[in-house]
Parts: C-alpha cells; sequence; structure tokens
C-alpha cells in the first residue's frame, strides 16, 4: 500500500506550521480528509488510519471549542469527515478493548478451571488477536481438560 502522501499530511502536523491558529486548523483538516480520502481508496487499511488520525490528533490538536466550531461548519458544508475519522478512532478503541475484555474473560475462566494460569498461558492469550481467534481459544478453555491440553490444541 503507498502511504507516501497521506503520512506527508499527517506528519505536517509535526513540520512548520502556519503561525496563525486558523491555517494551522486547516492543516489539520486537510490531514484528516487525505487519510480518509486513502481509506475509501484502499490505499491504507483501518489501522493504519486510525494510525494516521491519532497522529494528526496528537500533534496538531484542536481545542474542544474548535473542534465543535469546525465540526457545526462542516456539518453545514454536508462535510462528514470530522465524524468519520473519529468514528474510525473510536472503532479502534472499541475494537481494542473489546480484544482485551475477551483476553481477560479466558484468563478468568482458566483460572476457574485450572486454579492458578501459567505465565506460557496468559502469554498465549496475550498473543491473541482477532474476535474470532479469541471466542475460539475461549471455548477450548471451557472444553480443556487441563492447561497443558489447551496449550498443546494450538
Amino acid at each position: 500500500m503507498q502511504t507516501g502522501g497521506v503520512l506527508g499530511a499527517a506528519l505536517a502536523a509535526l513540520m512548520h506550521l502556519p503561525a496563525e491558529r486558523e491555517a494551522q486548523i486547516a492543516v489539520h483538516l486537510d490531514g484528516l480528509r487525505r487519510v480518509r480520502a486513502a481509506l475509501e481508496a484502499g490505499q491504507v487499511d483501518e489501522a493504519r488510519a486510525y494510525l494516521l488520525v491519532n497522529l494528526i490528533a496528537t500533534y496538531l490538536p484542536l481545542s474542544n471549542d474548535e473542534r465543535s466550531g469546525l465540526q457545526v461548519q462542516l456539518e453545514q458544508q454536508g462535510d462528514t469527515t470530522l465524524e468519520a475519522t473519529e468514528l474510525t478512532w473510536a472503532g479502534q478503541l472499541v475494537l481494542q478493548g473489546r480484544e482485551e475484555a475477551l483476553r481477560e474473560t479466558i484468563l478468568r475462566a482458566a483460572r476457574l478451571r485450572f486454579g492458578n494460569v501459567s505465565p506460557a498461558l496468559e502469554q498465549a492469550v496475550q498473543a491473541l488477536t482477532g474476535e474470532e481467534d479469541l471466542l475460539a481459544f475461549f471455548d477450548r478453555t471451557l472444553n480443556a481438560r487441563s492447561e497443558a491440553d489447551l496449550l498443546s490444541d494450538r
């Protein structure tokens, strides 16, 4: 995937910016628009878009008042850039939170079934990614006779 153009837009938040705040806000918005366009064009995936949006928000943040004012202005123009990029960011946070909750549930179930959980099992659970893999491991946790069986079924 080519990320040069969109990465450059995100990195503009770190470069020499105009002194005027209105111009800085325009750079912020332009970066978000480029990330959104790259995502929609398939040039970057959701994870990269999340990282790029986070980069822009971290190094060229908007105050709550600036964000609110910009959102009202964009909504009047029919531009959903802020909403779309926030959903991407929020969606990633929800997904990460859900996966972490599944990891905790797996470890809790393992503790209830087998007593203490070994570092090897904790590492195995932490290494799991994706809801489908986490749910499959949870199911195996409920059916395994021992921790050793659970780890050997991987």
